[in-house]
């Protein structure tokens, strides 16, 4: 938010993503360099907001020499953000971004955007969004150089070595 956070701050976050990898980024990061630190832990589970079990420090981050691109990851689907601050001096605080990433083989399902599904289409195949491919038969085939948006019919070429996103080569 606007403005340096205040003395003996104790705060407590979990993010939770179960089954996918969460990532997480600091956009913005100055605390008290030695003095006002933030955690991360990846968890195994979390029972409430501000809890989780089994953790293992990720990073112990204090000062303003966090970079924007530089991130920390948790593979169980659970990390846990703490930041303690001292009785003296304050800074501009920071800034967090996270996110859920469906690991290698996964798919965010469009019936249930908050859980990872498997995907046990052959290569060269791709799921349908809307359900959970059981068999390889079942796989919707998109040809070498091309990539599938929304089904059978909406193949579109890419040139070599690039990528496409909504419908735009990049």
């Amino acid at each position: 938010g606007a403005g340096d956070y205040s003395n003996r701050e104790s705060c407590y976050w979990v993010i939770s993503a179960i089954g996918a990898e969460v990532v997480l980024s600091f956009p913005s990061f100055s605390t008290e360099s030695g003095y006002d630190f933030v955690w991360i832990y990846e968890c195994s589970s979390s029972s409430s907001a501000t809890q989780c079990s089994s953790s293992n420090q990720i990073a112990k981050l204090h000062g303003s020499s966090v970079g924007s691109s530089t991130v920390y990851k948790s593979s169980t689907g659970f990390l846990q953000v703490k930041f303690i601050s001292d009785s003296s001096v304050t800074r501009a605080g920071f800034e967090a971004r996270w996110e859920a990433r469906c690991r290698a083989g996964e798919y965010l399902s469009a019936s249930d955007p908050t859980s990872c599904s498997p995907c046990n289409a052959a290569p060269g195949f791709f799921c349908v969004l809307s359900s959970t491919v059981t068999s390889t038969s079942a796989g919707i085939a998109c040809p070498v150089g091309h990539y599938c948006v929304g089904g059978t019919n909406d193949k579109r070429a890419c040139i070599p070595g690039t990528f496409a996103s909504s419908g735009a080569s990049s």
